[in-house]
């Protein structure tokens, strides 16, 4: 995968590097053209303008001749010939400034010299004229006068063919310029193509069918697992992260599970450790309990008269009572009695635990609030077990709760980390909650936040609850307090 990734990612750029190439040699073939045109029209076209206004004028000034002769020397042509002048002058200086070729220069000097001397014998046939020898002035501006025109006329006519031969072969040199830059990009452009469609069969070989393959081998694993749910997709990139997240979520869920059933095998080992050491100090400690309750008895008919001495007995009997309660608390946490499972309404077997909860929450001062959600489904379950479970959880809660505070309990019916729907009796209490060093280890056997407390009656619930194939959850809630959670899965509907 790493070595398709770094074809793709080579011929992509060399994609990219061949098409930023191509862009830029059209933007400089454009700019070239651009260039040669301009060039064309700035260095030969004032040529052409200029010769061509050159002949004009000769012939203008030629007509202007004749015009003077043939109206009998009137002065208004002299004058307008006079005007002409400047400007032919001037074209002529603007053609030898436009000259681009040595042949051009060449022509623009026989020009420059046929013109003067055009001019100097037109003058000298007008003044003849003028003087009134205008036999000999007409013979002059018939012959040589007529001669130098056509000569400088000529003149320009070549300088005209000359600037038109140099434009064509401009136009000719642009071309071929143009045309080698238009191979130039064409073979770039084949190129390009050439390199896309190796890029397009590489992606599809390399990436898409793999990515296909992998989308229909997901889809195959995950058809049937538990919250996964396929629907309409726009390609299979799109499918193939569908499922990979569906993977993923799994796994995060399977680790999850996988890192509670080692806790709890964790929790387990120890509990059964610490059920046989139960077992075994339980059978030694009431066989001696036994005995000592007996004379106790004895010892409290003898000193019936003497209330000091009975005060004592008193007191021995109220501390084997609590010895005996520990005793059994031991055996009861050793050997956890069989379930009797059956289906039961959960909200029932709760008011039953609350009626037994009410004293010890009178004589705390604690309010109780309860809060139902309707259309519970039932459970199965041990119902004197789960009464028992709810029970230690509302004695401890009314114990943590401030006189005159509150305790709540709540029944919900929530989906379980597996999918699977759980009903959730939550009892929370006001008091000053647990410390964050117990939270890890609080359903741990002789772990306990009470001063005269066991650390039984916890680790008893749970271990009930799990042979459910429940668990009671510690939540996180802001504020004072603690929630207990109890979950149970639901019974089908």
């Amino acid at each position: 995968m790493k070595s398709s990734g770094r074809r793709v990612t080579a011929l992509v750029a060399v994609v990219l590097l061949l098409t930023t190439f191509i862009s830029v040699g059209a933007v400089l073939t454009s700019r070239e053209m651009e260039r040669l045109m301009e060039t064309m029209v700035s260095t030969n076209l004032p040529g052409v303008e200029a010769a061509t206004e050159l002949q004009n004028a000769l012939l203008q000034q030629r007509g202007l001749v004749a015009a003077y002769m043939l109206d009998d020397g009137r002065l208004a042509w002299v004058n307008d010939l006079d005007k002409i002048k400047p400007v032919l002058e001037r074209r002529l200086a603007a053609a030898q400034r436009t000259a681009t070729g040595e042949q051009q220069r060449k022509i623009l000097v026989m020009l420059t010299d046929a013109y003067a001397s055009y001019d100097q014998e037109r003058e000298r046939a007008i003044a003849l004229y003028h003087e009134g020898r205008r036999d000999e002035g007409r013979r002059l501006l018939l012959g040589d006068v007529s001669f130098l025109a056509d000569r400088a006329y000529d003149l320009c006519r070549q300088l005209v063919v000359e600037n038109e031969r140099s434009m064509r072969s401009a136009v000719a040199d642009a071309h071929r310029q143009v045309g080698s830059l238009a191979l130039a990009l064409g073979a770039g452009v084949g190129l390009a193509i050439l390199l896309s469609v190796g890029l397009v069969l590489l992606v599809f070989r390399r990436l898409l069918l793999p990515m296909r393959r992998l989308a229909r081998d997901a889809r195959a694993f995950s058809d049937g697992a538990a919250g996964v749910t396929a629907g309409r997709f726009a390609d299979d990139l799109h499918e193939l992260e569908f499922y990979s997240r569906a993977l993923m979520s799994d796994m995060t869920r399977t680790r999850t599970d996988l890192k509670e059933s080692q806790g709890r095998l964790v929790a387990a080992e120890k509990l059964a450790a610490v059920g046989r050491f139960a077992a075994a100090a339980t059978h030694e400690i009431r066989s001696p309990l036994t005995s000592m309750k007996m004379w106790l008895y004895q010892l409290k008919q003898s000193v019936s008269g003497q209330p000091e001495a009975a005060h004592a007995c008193a007191v021995l009997e109220g501390e084997l009572s609590r010895l005996e309660d520990l005793a059994t608390s031991f055996l009861q946490f050793s050997r956890p009695p069989s379930l009797k499972l059956g289906t039961h309404c959960v909200s029932e077997i709760v008011g039953r635990t609350l009626e037994l909860a009410r004293h010890r929450m009178e004589e705390r001062d604690v309010r109780l609030v309860r809060a139902v959600e309707s259309g519970m489904p039932p459970v199965r379950a041990d119902a004197h077990q789960l009464r028992q479970v709810l029970l230690n959880l509302l004695t401890n809660a009314a114990d943590a709760t401030p006189r005159g505070g509150v305790v709540r309990v709540s029944e919900s019916f929530e989906p379980g980390g597996n999918g699977h729907p759980e009903v959730v009796v939550r009892i929370g209490d006001e008091g000053p909650g647990i410390p964050d060093s117990v939270r890890e280890r609080l359903f741990e056997p002789f772990v306990t936040t009470k001063p005269n407390g066991t650390g039984l009656g916890l680790a008893v619930a749970s271990s009930i609850v799990a042979q459910h194939g429940g668990r009671i959850v510690l939540e996180d809630q802001e504020g004072p307090g603690a929630v207990f959670a109890v979950r149970l899965a639901a019974c089908p509907s």
